[in-house]
């Protein structure tokens, strides 16, 4: 049951970045924050966040953590944040996490 969300919250994520490449305007607080909630807010909330990341909020999102900034806007093969959840499942830098 987990996998079919976590599988159903990336083809979402996908979507929105298609969205994207489309040059549509996006929204961040309507299209992009619902999906990080879903998946992402409990490890990369206000509280803790795992590796200074924060994505409760677009610009936590534009400034990223420790590894660097997480959302390249108009530019999703760029954004960690979008392909880390496109990569297999087992490999180790896949998010969500199992």
């Amino acid at each position: 049951m987990k996998r079919h969300l976590i599988s159903t919250a990336s083809v979402l994520l996908v979507q929105v970045v298609a969205t994207l490449q489309a040059a549509e305007k996006i929204n961040f607080e309507q299209q992009i924050k619902p999906i990080l909630e879903f998946d992402c807010v409990r490890c990369h909330g206000p509280e803790k966040p795992k590796g200074n990341l924060r994505l409760d909020t677009r610009a936590g999102a534009l400034k990223g953590g420790d590894d660097g900034t997480a959302l390249v806007p108009a530019e999703p093969d760029r954004s960690p944040l979008y392909t880390s959840t496109i990569l297999p499942v087992d490999d180790d830098k896949h998010m969500p996490p199992k």
